[in-house]
Parts: C-alpha cells; structure tokens; sequence
C-alpha cells in the first residue's frame, strides 16, 4: 500500500513539469524529457511503482534538477 500511495504521490509531483526522465532512460539524456509522458497509464505506473520502491529502498536515485 505504501508503495503504491509513493508512486501516485511521485506522479503527480512530476506530471506538473512534464520533465522528468525515469532512471531507465537516462542513458537517452535530456533530449528524452518528456518521452515518459507519451506512454500508456499502465506503463506509466509500473514505472511511478518502480520509482517508489527505490525511494522507500535508498537505492539508484539521480537528482535532475532543484526539486
């Protein structure tokens, strides 16, 4: 449950900016941002989930940017 609550919370957090890149496509770059946006809601999930688990877990975090 908790990890789902995170990654609803993390999606809206970064659906304002439509910037992010997740930490599978940052071998893409910057010229990627935005591409995350385009993909279906369920792909969008399980990448907000597996972003979750590695907030509640301390591990593969790259900061992007201020926020």
């Amino acid at each position: 449950m908790y990890v789902h609550f995170i990654a609803c919370i993390w999606f809206y957090l970064i659906d304002r900016k439509k910037e992010w890149i997740p930490p599978l496509d940052y071998i893409w770059g910057w010229d990627n941002r935005g591409a995350f946006f385009d993909k279906s809601d369920p792909y969008k999930y399980c990448v907000s989930f597996y972003t979750s688990c590695l907030f509640l877990f301390g591990n593969d975090l790259g900061a992007r940017d201020n926020e």
